[in-house]
């Protein structure tokens, strides 16, 4: 696909994302990344049972936008994105990371065993049997549990802390891994996996519900 084919799409769901959050009080006029934080949560706050919609909103709203800034990126023949000043590339990744940080406990089923804490046990099994490479696998039961990179980078965002607390990776990697792509992001957690040990890992995270 071209270029400029990629870029007129991104657009086109950037302006569908926008539409949609207008519904909600935000300016279309705007793009996400000229807002604050203090503005957003005075929006969230008089949301009431629209909160989560707008969430979900404003997460794919910020991936769609940080992918329209890495293929100009891109085009322009740079790497990465500029994160080193107040850009608005900087607001966006802020942003990001303020939505999968604040996010809300999942309601618990009769079983008291939270969707979360199934997938976090799941990849624990998973990383106990790893004798090579799991990533395939671990990126199948987070698809398969997960309709939404925003639920997928939360599980692997908290295994990665837990790689941290571990002392197999460190902290600024764990600031940075909902920057990567999905995949690149479940390989960092197994290569920590694999330095601290794929059951010791897998141990903490099964005891994940236990702290609750």
């Amino acid at each position: 696909m071209a270029i400029s084919e990629k870029l007129d799409r991104l657009r086109e769901e950037i302006l569908k994302l926008e539409r949609e959050l207008s519904k909600y009080s935000f300016d279309p006029r705007r793009g996400i990344e000229s807002y604050s934080m203090s503005e957003i949560e005075k929006l969230l706050k008089r949301a009431g049972p629209n909160y989560v919609r707008i969430k979900e909103l404003l997460y794919e709203l910020v991936c769609a936008q940080e992918k329209l800034y890495r293929e100009l990126y891109s085009s322009a023949g740079l790497r990465e994105l500029n994160v080193d000043t107040e850009t608005p590339e900087k607001n966006l990744i802020r942003l990001k990371r303020w939505l999968l940080a604040g996010r809300d406990v999942e309601a618990l089923p009769a079983n008291n065993v939270t969707k979360f804490d199934q997938v976090l046990r799941g990849i624990a099994r998973i990383l106990r049997r790893c004798q090579d490479n799991c990533v395939d696998e671990i990126l199948i039961a987070l698809k398969s549990m997960y309709k939404r990179d925003y639920d997928r980078y939360r599980v692997v965002k908290h295994i990665a802390e837990n790689c941290t607390a571990l002392g197999g990776l460190e902290a600024a990697i764990v600031e940075k891994i909902e920057t990567l792509p999905l995949e690149r992001a479940v390989e960092v957690i197994v290569e920590c996996s694999k330095k601290v040990g794929c059951v010791k890992l897998a141990t903490y995270l099964e005891a994940r519900g236990e702290k609750r």
